[in-house]
């Protein structure tokens, strides 16, 4: 049986992020049995490959190996195998256990991986799992969920590209119509705005003072 062998992946965190490679994922890997097969012998010419006793009466045979029911273990926990099994140089194993020897774990749950499962660098996530990881770690973007490959920002909900911060997280001047970046000047009813345009003539209503339009007027502007 191949495990998959995981690419390396260089990071470099730093102002910059960079991403040089792409994620990968793991190929599953086959479990044989149950379809072992049983057999009986009533002489001495079958030998179990385990206790190298002569196997009288029934038995199991399984990879070309054969058994006495007792000694069809597994090489890791030591428990009877009933069921399916992983077979590797000779040693039989539970599914779960072949799993935990061969470290088919995630790296961040710590829980054995399903039959598939995705790597970065030299390690294995359930894909959930990376996901949280790369977000965590300001890899990928908090708002489209793709890698960071560039320049990025970020605040106390993750990390974002700077396109996707300024087209879906900041709040649009209600003047220009542009992300607000920095100050802002906001009036008694919630319009936001550059601090450039404080002074901004635009038409209000004459009863209420509210502006007419989606901009902003330059009366009542208090800053945030």
């Amino acid at each position: 049986m191949m495990i998959p062998s995981p690419n390396r992946l260089p990071l470099f965190l730093t102002a910059i992020v960079l991403l040089m490679a792409s994620f990968c994922s793991g190929a599953a890997f086959a479990q044989n049995g149950p379809d072992y097969t049983t057999g009986s012998s009533q002489n001495n010419e079958n030998i179990c490959d385990r206790c190298k006793k002569p196997l009288l009466g029934g038995y199991i045979k399984a990879e070309g190996y054969k058994f006495h029911p007792e000694c069809f273990l597994c090489s890791k926990c030591g428990k009877p195998i009933t069921g399916s099994f992983q077979h590797k140089d000779g040693d039989f194993y539970h599914p779960d256990c072949y799993k935990e020897k061969m470290g088919l774990v995630c790296a961040r749950c710590g829980k054995l991986l399903g039959q598939k499962w995705q790597v970065l660098g030299d390690q294995k996530f359930h894909a959930e799992c990376l996901k949280q990881h790369l977000q965590q770690n300001h890899l990928i973007c908090g708002i489209c969920n793709k890698p960071i490959t560039g320049k990025y920002t970020k605040d106390n909900s993750g990390s974002y590209h700077i396109e996707c911060l300024r087209n879906y997280k900041l709040a649009k001047c209600a003047v220009c119509e542009r992300p607000i970046e920095g100050r802002m000047i906001i009036d008694p009813w919630g319009n936001k705005a550059h601090e450039k345009h404080g002074d901004h003539e635009t038409i209000t209503c004459s009863s209420c003072m509210r502006i007419i339009s989606d901009k902003t007027s330059k009366g009542g502007f208090r800053y945030s």
